[in-house]
C-alpha cells in the first residue's frame, strides 16, 4: 500500500469540501481531496444554488434592509422550536463573512435577489451551483497546496471502525 501524508483529508469534492479544502490550505495547511467520482462538484453541483444571507452589498444595491439578527429571527420562527438556536446564532453570527469569503474567492451572485418562504425580506443570493464548486477548486488548486484524487473512494477496515482517533485506509 503506498503511504502518503498531509494536514487535512477532505472527503468528497463538492461544496463542503472545496470550501474545506480552501480555507485550509488558506492556513497553510497541505490537503488531499478525495472524490469517488471522475468529477468535482457532488450534489452541490446539482443544487438549486439558493443561499440565504443577510445584509449584502447586494441586498443595499436593492435597496433591502436585512440584518444577522433579523435573518436569525427569522429562521427561529421557521423551525418552530425545533431548531439549535445556538446553532442558528452561530449561522447567522458569521454569514455574511462567508458571503464575502465566496465572492473573494470567484463566486459570482446573480444581481437578482428573491424572497423565499418564511423570510421577511429578499435574502435568497443566487449562483449557478456547479460554477460555484468550479472556482472554489480553482482557488484550492491556485493556492498550490490542494491536491485533487478523483476516482478515489474513501474506505476504512473493520478494525478501524473506532474512529475519531483510529486511522482509515485510503
Amino acid at each position: 500500500m503506498n503511504h502518503y501524508e498531509c494536514d487535512l483529508l477532505v472527503i468528497g469534492g463538492g461544496l463542503a469540501g472545496f470550501c474545506a479544502a480552501l480555507s485550509a490550505a488558506q492556513a497553510g495547511l497541505q490537503v488531499v481531496v478525495l472524490e469517488k467520482t471522475a468529477q468535482t462538484g457532488g450534489s452541490s453541483a446539482m443544487s438549486g444554488g439558493c443561499l440565504a444571507f443577510a445584509g449584502t452589498d447586494l441586498q443595499r444595491f436593492h435597496g433591502i434592509e436585512d440584518s444577522s439578527q433579523l435573518l436569525f429571527d427569522d429562521l427561529v420562527d421557521v423551525g418552530k422550536g425545533e431548531c439549535d438556536e445556538s446553532l442558528v446564532k452561530l449561522y447567522t453570527d458569521h454569514q455574511l463573512q462567508t458571503y464575502q469569503w465566496l465572492k473573494d474567492n470567484g463566486v459570482v451572485f446573480a444581481d437578482v435577489i428573491e424572497a423565499a418562504s418564511g423570510q421577511s425580506v429578499p435574502r435568497v443570493h443566487n449562483v449557478d451551483p456547479a460554477d460555484m464548486v468550479r472556482q472554489l477548486q480553482l482557488a484550492a488548486l491556485a493556492t498550490n497546496k490542494v491536491e485533487v484524487w478523483l476516482h478515489s473512494r474513501a474506505r476504512r477496515s473493520a478494525a478501524q471502525r473506532g474512529w475519531p482517533g483510529g486511522r482509515g485506509q485510503y
